[in-house]
């Protein structure tokens, strides 16, 4: 017997793009319950464009709400809805017209469904995960140590949900963040389930479009110089449905600090996006951090050509050197890279357009 799926799909200026996307849900193989369109306060004829859309088909209801964000968007759309199986799609991509088939032709039965997702744009990439099936803790070690999987698991697209285990869990995006609440949605949802089914490689089962800025602008066109603080939370929240197992977790931890190395230098290379008291408050937090801690015992650096003095300071837990290590970093990554004009936090609340002085 087929279960029924819910499409969740939060509309924010999308009028060129929303018509594709509703249609290539319409024609999925698989028969879909019901489409939630979220209207989330656009300024264009997105609102419109749905209104007329559902006039058409009735399993497509639409919300009209002041602009709250894509994760409130979202919550609402998971509230309202009744289906079995919950997707969720950008207004802005599409669907293959298998795609659900596909995720679901499996004789496996799972708490999770993924597949891999084709990203069109300047340079289209594909991403996958690399196994069949994954317990939680595997997925949330490959989340950190596989780069494929890693950039995969970052959206919540090309996914099937369970809608019991979201709702008895009350499991919501949380619309503190603007950038990476699809992460921290999925890690929510991994402490809940026990395993994970992977539709590996090929066929992809999503389109995910990448835009030129002077086309649309979305949350990838700018830079977060404090991505650095929700890459802890992530990391820190992964590290917990990891805990203890056979799999010594070193690689986690080699990961794991590169990375925070590399996004602590971005700040300060855009170090006048902050106040610079808070950020050295920041870094002192970070260095008492249980999970940095753990991970700077045994980090060692990948070539010669990496700061010895970053891990060092963050070791020591001395912060006039590491500030000082990762400003003569900073200058060195922006001697490489063109610097972004355009600035904004990872918090909802704090974003921001800055130009460069």
């Amino acid at each position: 017997m087929r279960k029924n799926i819910s499409v969740i799909v939060p509309v924010y200026n999308c009028a060129p793009y929303i018509r594709r996307c509703v249609e290539s849900i319409l024609f999925q193989t698989y028969y879909v319950y019901e489409i939630i369109l979220i209207d989330d306060g656009s300024t264009d004829d997105s609102g419109k464009i749905c209104d007329e859309i559902s006039e058409k088909e009735k399993k497509i209801k639409v919300v009209h709400q002041i602009n709250q964000g894509v994760s409130q968007a979202r919550n609402i759309g998971i509230h309202i809805s009744s289906g079995e199986y919950l997707a969720f799609v950008d207004a802005d991509d599409e669907l293959p017209p298998y795609a659900f088939e596909y995720l679901l032709s499996t004789t496996e039965t799972a708490d999770l469904y993924i597949g891999s997702c084709l990203i069109l744009g300047k340079k289209p990439d594909f991403m996958f995960a690399l196994q069949k099936e994954y317990s939680n803790k595997e997925l949330a070690y490959a989340m950190m140590c596989e780069p494929k999987t890693k950039l995969l698991m970052s959206g919540v697209w090309g996914k099937l949900f369970l809608s019991h285990i979201i709702k008895l869990h009350q499991i919501m995006f949380d619309v503190e963040w603007q950038n990476g609440e699809d992460g921290l949605f999925i890690v929510k949802y991994l402490t809940y389930v026990n395993k994970i089914v992977n539709r590996i490689s090929f066929p992809p089962v999503y389109y995910l479009y990448r835009y030129c800025a002077d086309e649309r602008i979305s949350a990838v066109s700018a830079f977060y110089p404090d991505f650095f603080e929700f890459y802890l939370v992530h990391s820190e929240n992964l590290y917990k449905i990891i805990g203890e197992t056979d799999k010594k977790p070193y690689h986690f931890f080699h990961k794991f600090m590169n990375e925070l190395i590399i996004h602590l230098v971005r700040a300060y290379a855009y170090y006048d996006f902050f106040d610079e008291i808070l950020l050295i408050e920041k870094l002192k937090d970070i260095v008492q951090r249980k999970l940095v801690c753990q991970a700077i015992r045994t980090y060692r650096r990948d070539c010669r050509s990496y700061s010895i003095m970053i891990p060092l300071a963050i070791y020591l837990k001395n912060i006039p050197m590491l500030v000082k290590a990762l400003r003569y970093r900073a200058k060195q990554y922006l001697k490489d890279k063109n610097k972004c004009t355009l600035l904004k936090s990872v918090y909802r609340e704090k974003d921001s357009r800055r130009e460069d002085k």
